[in-house]
Parts: structure tokens; sequence; C-alpha cells
């Protein structure tokens, strides 16, 4: 019983950080959206003679954090693109470490991207660090942006290798693959 609450509790967080996520990377496709208006302003104001950096900095800022967390949301709807040829042959307790494996090594990498990312962050708000354009923009807004995306692609793999070795330890299948697995495999 007690770890069928723990397990609902978890499940009930990643949902809560799915919602979460989602919100936030709509709140970032709205403000891409400001962008490529931006890019079409820019374009029709060039054939008019006028030209500014506006459109290309913003956006590029803009996209490094959209694919952050873009990447969580991936995550979450376990849309990412995994290369299984080695995995479908395999039996079910295999398939359960591989996943585990993978899941364990995405958390680490993204662990690794957000410290990072923090580090360049804080260093741009020591060192007054600014754009190298006409814009001049303090660095530390679009690299924190940045960074908390990959914060919460931390926080969203650690859920998610969690939920993995909970569902692994009590020897569900079924669960691993609705959390970390591939789901339906193709024979080869």
């Amino acid at each position: 019983m007690n770890r069928r609450i723990g397990t609902r509790a978890l499940d009930q967080i990643i949902q809560l950080a799915t919602i979460t996520t989602t919100y936030i990377l709509k709140t970032y496709a709205l403000v891409f959206l400001f962008a490529i208006g931006a890019i079409i302003v820019e374009i029709i104001a060039r054939y008019y003679g006028y030209a500014t950096t506006f459109s290309v900095e913003f956006s590029g800022y803009v996209m490094a954090s959209l694919i952050t967390w873009g990447s969580c949301y991936a995550l979450l709807q376990k849309a990412h693109i995994r290369i299984d040829i080695l995995y479908t042959q395999r039996s079910d307790a295999t398939k359960s470490l591989l996943d585990i494996l993978a899941i364990v090594m995405f958390f680490l990498a993204a662990v690794f991207l957000a410290w990072s990312s923090a580090r360049l962050a804080i260093e741009s708000v020591e060192f007054d660090l600014l754009s190298n354009s006409t814009l001049r923009v303090p660095l530390w807004i679009p690299q924190t942006s940045w960074a908390l995306g990959f914060i919460w692609l931390s926080i969203c793999s650690g859920l998610l290798t969690v939920k993995a070795l909970v569902s692994w330890l009590n020897q569900d299948r079924d669960i691993m693959v609705a959390a970390v697995g591939t789901g339906d495999e193709a024979p080869l």
C-alpha cells in the first residue's frame, strides 16, 4: 500500500510537471510568434531602406530558450528519438535495464547542461556582460531563461528516473514502458 501511495504521489508530481511544461512552452511559442512578426517587419523595412538588428538577436534568444523547454516537453511526451536496434530483440528484464540506463544518462546530461548554463548566466551577472550588438542586451537575461529550461529538464528527467527505478524495483514493466520505455516495439 505504501508503494502505491508513493507511486501515486510521484505520478501527480510528474503530471503537474507536464502541465507546467506545456504552459511554459506555449508561452515561449507565443513569444516566438512575436519574433516571427518582428522578422517580417524587418524584411519589409529593409525593402524600404531601413535596417534593424532587433529581430535577429531577439529570435536567437527566444529559439535557444524554446529548445530547452521543448526538450523537456519532448521528454515528458516520450517524443525523443531512440535507436532501438539492439533493444527490440532483448528480454523484458534487459529492456528495463536499458530503459533505466537511458533515462539515467539523459538525467546526467541534463544536470551537466543545467549546471553549465547556470554558471554561464551567473558569470554574465558578475561581469556585467552585454551582447556585442547595437542592442547591448545584458546577457544574463536570455542566459537565465535558457538555464531555467535546462534546470527544469533536469528536474523532469530526475522525476522520470525515480519513476523508472521504482517501477523496476516493483518489477512493473508496464509502468516502466509508460514512463520511459519505447512502448510497442516492432520486430526487425
